[in-house]
């Protein structure tokens, strides 16, 4: 993987799922200027404060046409891998959430820290998404000079 940032501004994001984890995806995408496009048949109350259009009813290959990028979160293996393939097939970046290996970008867990010289930035990308999010929780504690016990889970990772 290469980390690099990327200009969302007016770029056309298709959000496949509106559960509560397309739902925060779609809120950084949409802090970031994209033009946020959800399709599913149902609609979480977590997306309802999230700018986006949305299309009610399952996705099609097509609603992909013109996206620069793509996430999909269906909660269904499948479905996101077909999804994953529809990206793939129009060049198009694609993360899934279910199944990261099955996409071809990941958006890394992450923390912004204020200091006196500006902001620092800790992205972190792992195999398992709950292991990335406790390495950047114990990464900024660390930074602000905090014990990074409390940041251990004892849970087997992915």
């Amino acid at each position: 993987m290469l980390p690099i940032s990327v200009d969302m501004t007016d770029r056309l994001v298709v959000c496949v799922g509106a559960g509560p984890v397309s739902a925060r995806r779609a809120a950084t995408f949409a802090a970031e200027g994209a033009r946020v496009l959800v399709v599913a048949p149902e609609r979480s109350d977590a997306m309802a404060s999230v700018p986006h259009t949305w299309v009610p009813r399952v996705v099609r290959a097509s609603d992909l046409d013109g996206a620069s990028f793509v996430h999909t979160a269906t909660g269904d293996l499948d479905t996101d891998r077909t999804v994953a393939r529809w990206a793939a097939d129009r060049g198009v970046f694609c993360i899934t959430a279910g199944h990261a290996v099955d996409g071809s970008a990941v958006l890394p867990a992450r923390r912004s820290l204020a200091t006196p010289d500006g902001s620092l930035h800790v992205a972190i990308t792992s195999a398992d998404p709950r292991r990335s999010v406790r390495l950047v929780r114990a990464v900024a504690a660390w930074l602000r000079g905090q014990d990074l016990r409390p940041a251990r889970d004892p849970r087997p990772l992915v």
